[in-house]
């Protein structure tokens, strides 16, 4: 059997311009309409659950060590490295099939809440 590189990839946003499409490229089709995404990712996201978006993206041959390298290159930058990779992650991230929504309820571990009020009251500051 053939191994055929893909990228998988998540966000919180499934509105992003040109980060999922919404065929099937191999069958021309519609897979899910992008309203029902955004409806149910609307109501997941009402019940206070965190909300992710997931698709798939088959790569060409030699893509992936393509961007790969580019990526590296980048990373290495002095200057503008900041742009720069944001152009090398729009080259990776895009065209993703659609193929779910989740939504994850995100509760704070024990014990946490009292540790950032312990650390508030010490005059630590922390960012969440």
């Amino acid at each position: 059997m053939e191994n055929i590189p893909f990228l998988q990839d998540k966000t919180g946003d499934p509105l992003i311009d040109g980060l999922y499409v919404f065929t099937n490229p191999t069958q021309k089709r519609a897979v899910i309409s992008k309203e029902k995404v955004i409806a149910n990712v609307g109501q997941f996201a009402s019940f206070g659950l965190r909300t992710l978006v997931e698709g798939v993206r088959l790569l060409k041959p030699g893509e992936w060590t393509s961007l790969q390298t580019e990526l590296n290159e980048v990373r290495s930058l002095m200057e503008n490295r900041t742009a720069a990779l944001s152009k090398v992650y729009k080259k990776i991230e895009r065209d993703l099939m659609l193929i779910g929504c989740t939504g994850v309820e995100d509760r704070l571990q024990d014990g946490v809440p009292e540790t950032l009020t312990a650390l508030r009251e010490a005059g630590i500051q922390q960012k969440l």
